[in-house]
C-alpha cells in the first residue's frame, strides 16, 4: 500500500523564504539620514526629530 504526501498551502509557504529590506530614508525636515531593516516596506518616523510617516528613498530586497 503506498502512502501520498498531503501537503498543506500553508506549510508549503512556511519553506518559502521571506522577503527582508534594506530601507534607506531621509527626513524632509532634520535631513536626517537613517536605515533600517524590514520583511516588508514600511514608512518610518525619524530618531532625530520625530517627524513621522517618512518614505523610504531607497529599498533594496535582500531576499535575492
Amino acid at each position: 500500500m503506498q502512502t501520498e504526501a498531503i501537503t498543506s498551502r500553508a506549510s508549503t509557504e512556511a519553506l518559502q523564504p521571506k522577503r527582508w529590506c534594506h530601507l534607506a530614508y531621509e527626513c524632509p525636515k532634520c535631513r536626517m539620514i537613517w536605515h533600517d531593516q524590514w520583511d516588508v516596506v514600511i514608512n518610518g518616523d525619524c530618531p532625530n526629530c520625530g517627524a513621522g510617516n517618512i518614505e523610504p528613498q531607497e529599498v533594496v530586497d535582500l531576499s535575492r
